[in-house]
């Protein structure tokens, strides 16, 4: 499946082609295609069809294989976006919290947090005491 083209097998039992013919043999099956899933220009899988009867896959029969190996190429590029932008929203969100020269949190978020512990303390009935200290020697 180097070439990025579809490949097709008439008898996995016999085809030398075939790289597990007795597997293929117990498990029944008998004719194969296979269709490369691309994603941004380049292969991240492969959609294989098998048949329990000698099959010759007609023209349509590809085309519609190729279609749908395209949409799988299209949702896992999607995903594979998905997933970095939500990698980089974290990160960005993180360096929403710190200050970016002592990687320490920010008042934004210490703010946040108060919130949060504030609101906690007065559902549960519980006392809260905060101790701050300015922290700003030689640091702007």
């Amino acid at each position: 499946m180097t070439s990025g083209q579809p490949a097709m097998i008439y008898d996995l039992t016999t085809d030398l082609r075939s790289k597990y013919p007795e597997a293929a043999q117990r498990l029944g099956l008998c004719s194969m295609a296979c269709v490369p899933v691309i994603s941004n220009v380049q292969i991240v899988g492969v959609l294989d069809v098998f048949t329990h009867q000698p099959h010759e896959f007609e023209t349509d029969e590809l085309q519609f294989l190729q279609e749908l190996a395209a949409h799988a190429g299209v949702a896992i590029h999607n995903s594979r976006q998905m997933e970095a932008l939500c990698q980089a929203n974290t990160k960005l969100e993180e360096m929403g919290r710190t200050d970016c020269l002592t990687g320490l949190y920010n008042r934004q978020h210490f703010d946040t947090l108060l919130e949060h512990h504030i609101s906690q303390a007065r559902r549960h009935g519980y006392q809260l005491s905060v101790l701050t200290s300015p922290f700003n020697r030689g640091i702007c």
